[in-house]
């Protein structure tokens, strides 16, 4: 979490002179009173930001794209909470992801100021006080394998998102993000997919030079971007897969109405713990956050309504694992990796909904209701790993399974708090220019999750031309990724083989008038 969020610098507010409107004309009196808007100050220019900064691929981890460390500016006016507190002591309590000592150095500095000067640590905060915080970013690593533009027409870009690349800037991300990379890699991604009048294939930014193409240092040597991208739907850092780009905001409402009124069709792949049910399954159950500082969902009667096809296609004894299809009808939150935990069936290598380190959770959790349920039909249900697990024959057990004690829900939260808080302490030294501590990088392994966005469909004509990876029929356009490489490994058979010539329509009407979402 960065210390301020909002990237402009807001210029400091100024009360209307009340005594002038007890005299004068009545011009003048509405004109003293009237409140005056407040100046803008436009931030920096993303073109240029974007073009200046420097992705690195280091020779000793080739699976990571690194960004180098560079200021960027956040400035907010205090709020409420903040006031009458020491500058120092705020910094403290409410920015708790630096140390102490950062803070310290930052006042000491002038990294961080008060309405533009420099202020001592006791400084006492008053009310409008503009606080500037120039703060050193260490973004993130991401993959470095490339984003695979599947197309493009005059007012779309359909892409392959690779796993761990957030959509768009979050958090500690903002240039190793989808947008961002698509950007700035334009020219050498889309190389040859440009319909030859496109107007977005050009941008106004200068032409690259040997020097400069694919990389960015300073003002003086910037990289040559395409146009900026808007995203149309979502889909989690870690899911990969199709992912629908507009080149302008108009455009956006015109797919998001789809949507939101299910014109949409949408097939995932995952590969899950277990010998999923052979049958067709479907999980209706509603879904509810459970924690959003954490990203937290589960299933809960209190939760809104969610519903997601199952579909079974192989299963590895060797691993302990199935290969399934999963069409989400609904959009909500963490959807498709609830519902696939709470049919008992997790995602294989899901850090938050399958993490070894609180799997004992979901087993005390699985006791508390064969408690409450001596006698009930959960014999039945342990008895064939064959049973169709529908919405009739597991509600009241899953029912009752969500509605557990307290004591065992919040260990459950605070296991994954626990998980996510020593990945984030791995530290392995401090950056020399600000202190902040290094985190170590990832692992491959923890760069990824068994969940693809396989297929979308949509209603119309996006103006893409068919191709492999592109169908349009009956007024519906499908777009599909290719198989990943992790579903088509030797041990799930040639199942995928028919599948890379094969861009049918993705269902494209459910039921109710639901939104369709992200996973």
């Amino acid at each position: 979490m960065d210390p301020i969020t909002s990237t402009a610098t807001p210029t400091p507010r100024s009360k209307p002179d009340k005594r002038k409107s007890r005299g004068g004309d009545n011009n003048q009196q509405q004109h003293s009173t009237k409140k005056k808007p407040r100046p803008a100050t436009a931030p920096p220019s993303l073109d240029l930001e974007l073009a200046t900064v420097t992705y690195l691929y280091p020779p000793s981890t080739p699976h990571l794209r690194k960004l180098a460390p560079y200021y960027y500016s956040f400035s907010t006016y205090a709020k409420g909470r903040w006031l009458n507190q020491p500058l120092l002591a705020m910094f403290d309590k409410e920015f708790a992801d630096r140390p102490l000592g950062y803070y310290q150095r930052a006042i000491e500095t002038g990294l961080i100021t008060v309405n533009g000067e420099r202020k001592p640590l006791d400084y006492v905060i008053r009310n409008q006080d503009l606080i500037a915080h120039r703060n050193h970013r260490h973004e993130p690593p991401v993959t470095s394998q490339p984003v695979k533009v599947l197309a493009i027409s005059n007012e779309y870009c359909i892409v392959d998102k690779p796993s761990s690349i957030p959509v768009h800037p979050t958090g500690r991300y903002r240039h190793n993000t989808l947008i961002h990379l698509v950007q700035y890699y334009w020219n050498e991604w889309t190389a040859g997919l440009l319909p030859p009048t496109s107007e977005s294939s050009s941008s106004s930014n200068p032409a690259p030079t040997p020097e400069t193409q694919g990389q960015g240092n300073d003002d003086s040597k910037v990289k040559s971007l395409g146009p900026t991208l808007y995203p149309i739907h979502r889909l989690d850092r870690l899911t990969s897969g199709v992912l629908l780009l507009c080149h302008s905001r108009p455009l956006i409402s015109t797919l998001t109405s789809q949507f939101q009124s299910q014109v949409v069709g949408k097939e995932y792949l995952a590969r899950v713990r277990g010998h999923f049910p052979t049958t067709f399954t479907e999980c209706a159950e509603p879904i509810q956050v459970l924690h959003h500082k954490l990203g937290l969902s589960h299933v809960h009667p209190e939760g809104k309504h969610a519903r997601t096809l199952f579909e079974f296609v192989a299963y590895r004894a060797d691993l302990g694992e199935s290969l399934v299809k999963v069409r989400p009808v609904t959009g909500r939150t963490h959807q498709i990796r609830v519902h696939l935990r709470h049919l008992g069936y997790p995602i294989t290598n899901d850090p938050v909904y399958n993490n070894p380190g609180h799997r004992h959770v979901v087993k005390d959790l699985d006791a508390w209701v064969r408690a409450t349920q001596v006698g009930s039909a959960v014999g039945e249900l342990e008895a064939s790993t064959e049973t169709d697990i529908s919405k009739a024959n597991m509600q009241g057990w899953r029912q009752d399974k969500v509605q557990a004690t307290d004591e065992v829900t919040q260990a459950w939260v605070q296991a994954v708090g626990d998980a996510k808080l020593a990945a984030d302490k791995q530290i392995v030294g401090a950056c020399d220019e600000c202190g902040s501590d290094l985190i170590a990088d990832p692992e491959p392994h923890d760069m990824f999750l068994y969940l693809h966005a396989f297929k979308y469909s949509v209603a119309g004509d996006l103006g893409l031309s068919p191709s492999q990876w592109v169908g349009v029929k009956d007024g519906i356009t499908t777009i599909r990724t290719p198989v990943p490489e992790w579903a088509k490994e030797e041990g799930w058979g040639t199942w995928w083989e028919g599948q890379e010539g094969d861009i049918e329509a993705v269902v494209v009407k459910g039921a109710g008038g639901e939104e369709m979402g992200g996973d």
